[in-house]
């Protein structure tokens, strides 16, 4: 039995520290991070093409992810996003054409995700956890309240269409939402 889960939401929601717990907490599970390179182009750029090069370049990450999972034959992977970032933020940043573009690129490949958990967050919630994210530099619009709400919007837009199994989760406690998690993939286990 394989089991693919990705922890899903807007930049600043937790992703990334729930995703470190997790690892702690079970270290027979698989994880996977972001990206497999490192950013070529800045991500948040106003620049409509700017951002389209670089929605381009998550969505070749999340291709090159997906070519791991499939080496994958038994057990629990866990990613840090998934290839739904790539729509969410391309809703938020490209122009329609882009974004239309993307999505039939997007819509061609056969993604390995079971389970996503979304990372329910609004503009107010989301934006002081971003200002106080620790180490990283603020050179693209990140704290930008109407960005962070059409990327949020953007998420919402795609989820209505994805045909995987979502979960929706608040992060307001690490521990707490890691614990859920666990319990959730435990059960997706015991079913199959």
């Amino acid at each position: 039995m394989r089991l693919i889960v990705a922890l899903e939401g807007v930049h600043g929601c937790g992703k990334t520290t729930v995703f470190k717990r997790l690892q702690e907490k079970r270290p027979d599970w698989n994880f996977l991070p972001e990206f497999v390179d490192l950013p070529r182009y800045p991500f948040g750029s106003r620049d409509k093409q700017l951002a389209f090069r670089a929605e381009l370049w998550v969505l070749q990450q999340m291709l090159k992810r997906n070519r791991l999972l499939r080496k994958v034959k038994r057990g629990v992977v866990v990613c840090d996003r998934s290839p739904l970032c790539v729509l969410a933020y391309s809703y938020a940043l490209c122009s329609e054409e882009d974004y239309q573009l993307l999505k039939e690129i997007y819509d061609a490949i056969d993604w390995d995700e079971d389970i996503i958990f979304y990372f329910e967050e609004t503009p107010e919630s989301v934006l002081p956890k971003i200002r106080k994210r620790q180490g990283r530099p603020r050179e693209w619009n990140e704290d930008d309240p109407q960005y962070v709400a059409k990327i949020i919007e953007g998420y919402e837009e795609v989820l209505k269409t994805t045909g995987r199994v979502v979960i929706r989760v608040k992060n307001s406690d690490v521990e707490g939402v890691s614990s859920r998690i666990i319990h959730e993939i435990e059960r997706c286990i015991e079913l199959f």
